[in-house]
């Protein structure tokens, strides 16, 4: 979980809006990518990979679509005129994740595709790893 919100910051950096959402992000992606970084075998190499500075570009692209993702849904859900809700003050809320998954999973989404097949292929570089 250290190095995955780890991934999650790096790719937070040089976006201030991003920086508000991390933990969506984050709650995100440990969600979609939990049950193969649980295994040992595979966990021993993402951390080793990160230890070594060698970040999947896969992973990054899903963290990136996931971040755009959390982004639309802020904007989506933020209220309109006076008592639309700053960034700063949104991804705050209580029950954030649990609406972020909603609408992750609504027509309004355009980004799933994306993130499951960046995040299929980097389970494929670490089972490829793995196996050196």
């Amino acid at each position: 979980m250290y190095w995955l919100a780890r991934v999650v910051k790096r790719n937070a950096s040089g976006f201030p809006d991003r920086a508000y959402a991390k933990w969506v992000v984050l709650n995100s992606l440990w969600s979609r990518v939990a049950s193969v970084l649980s295994k040992r075998q595979f966990a021993d190499v993402f951390r080793v990979e990160c230890e070594r500075g060698r970040w999947n570009t896969h992973l990054d692209r899903a963290t990136e679509q996931l971040y755009l993702a959390a982004l639309a849904f802020y904007r989506a859900s933020k209220g309109v005129g006076a008592t639309a809700v700053d960034v700063s003050n949104f991804f705050y809320r209580a029950k954030l994740a649990t609406g972020f998954e909603q609408y992750w999973r609504s027509n309004r989404n355009t980004r799933r595709q994306a993130v499951s097949d960046a995040l299929r292929r980097f389970t494929q570089d670490l089972s490829a790893l793995q196996s050196e």
